[in-house]
């Protein structure tokens, strides 16, 4: 799946000319024509430690079983702060989920794990949805409360 500005997450068979997609700056990237080649070529199945990465300067991810999905708000603010409140290292993100306190309401879940950044110390928080049938977190809250 790659990143749309119009509707988040979609396969890459979903998009159209005049799609938006999302760059590494957090720029939009408008398809202007899509071309099917029959071509066999090799494909390679990219793993990553928290699925999401780029490909070729477009955001993307692997959405399977025990992954994370980043929504809209996170990522956003983890491009547009400088510091380090929202936008701390992506594989810390494994450590708070698996060792983290928990807190659940309903397909709402909270990880909490005590840490420090730049020698403050605080607390980290991931927050999202969970869809327990295909054990994938869409994160709407991540961020380094010092204190």
């Amino acid at each position: 799946e790659v990143y749309t500005e119009e509707q988040g997450w979609r396969y890459v068979s979903e998009l159209e000319t005049s799609s938006s997609l999302v760059d590494a700056t957090g720029a939009p990237l408008t398809i202007v024509a899509i071309e099917i080649d029959p071509t066999p070529r090799p494909v390679y199945n990219l793993e990553t430690s928290c699925g999401t990465y780029f490909a070729q300067g477009v955001w993307a991810h692997n959405c399977r079983p025990g992954k994370r999905i980043y929504s809209d708000r996170v990522r956003r603010r983890a491009i547009n702060e400088p510091g380090p409140m929202h936008n701390f290292p992506e594989s810390i993100d494994g450590d708070i989920v698996q060792n983290g306190t928990i807190r659940r309401d309903g397909d709402y879940i909270e990880y909490h794990l005590e840490g420090a950044i730049n020698g403050k110390s605080g607390r980290y928080e991931i927050g999202g949805y969970v869809d327990d049938a295909e054990e994938v977190l869409t994160i709407t809250h991540r961020f380094f409360r010092p204190g």
